[in-house]
């Protein structure tokens, strides 16, 4: 999973940067480093984006459950 993909869902979910980075709990910076392939997903993020792109009818109940916020702080614990 890459950057082109994390575009793609963005661009077929009708996701603006900021959108996305507010379902996945992420700055948005994050969202515009992972499409310039500056930075890599981490695996957790990464499976969200999954079940992300294969169920979007799950995206209200994804945020309910506070899986976004975990993903966040995966992603700091990588920037260390």
């Amino acid at each position: 999973m890459d950057g082109e993909f994390v575009r793609e869902l963005r661009s077929r979910l009708g996701m603006t940067q900021s959108e996305m980075c507010l379902l996945v709990g992420v700055h948005r910076t994050t969202i515009m480093h992972w499409e310039k392939h500056r930075t890599a997903m981490s695996p957790r993020v990464q499976r969200l984006m999954r079940v992300i792109s294969e169920k979007p009818d799950t995206i209200p109940l994804l945020m309910e459950m506070g899986l976004a916020e975990k993903a966040e702080r995966d992603e700091r614990d990588l920037a260390w």
